[in-house]
């Protein structure tokens, strides 16, 4: 493009100008072009590290929220049950479901796992992505691929 779109007969400057407009757009949750991602996580955490480091190398905006640091709200954690599953969201390879007492881990329903997981944030399956209001847990190669779907509107 011309350095001055006043070097152009209007027709042309104009045809320009709308072609590339879309490119132009600022990001919002308005238009298709915004695609934040916040990323739910430990910071300590191998893989919630994995993933933050390949949005990084992908060049996707995110930002980070460290369940332990930055807390977790009840309205998050309903959001994330209502999306995912209690079944998947919780973590049960991990050492704070199996330092937990026997009668804590049997008899499950969402209703527990929501108060375990509210009182132990390490309960939750890590990462834990938010793209355009829809939640994707875990960072295998079915989570990369849904993400790489929600980032591309």
């Amino acid at each position: 493009m011309p350095r001055l779109l006043m070097d152009l007969p209007v027709c042309v400057a104009w045809g320009m100008l709308f072609a590339s407009r879309e490119s132009h757009l600022p990001k919002t949750p308005q238009n298709k072009a915004f695609s934040m991602i916040t990323v739910y996580g430990i910071k300590n955490c191998d893989t919630c590290r994995n993933a933050l480091k390949a949005l990084k190398a992908q060049g996707r905006e995110h930002s980070f929220h460290d369940l332990r640091a930055d807390g977790l709200s009840e309205a998050e954690v309903t959001r994330w049950l209502q999306s995912a599953g209690w079944e998947k969201l919780l973590n049960r390879r991990g050492t704070t479901w199996r330092k937990l007492p026997e009668a804590e881990r049997e008899d499950l329903d969402e209703g527990k796992v929501k108060r375990l997981m509210l009182e132990q944030p390490t309960l939750i399956k890590r990462p834990v992505f938010e793209v355009s209001g829809e939640v994707v847990v875990g960072f295998d190669a079915a989570a990369k691929e849904r993400l790489e779907k929600l980032c591309a509107g």
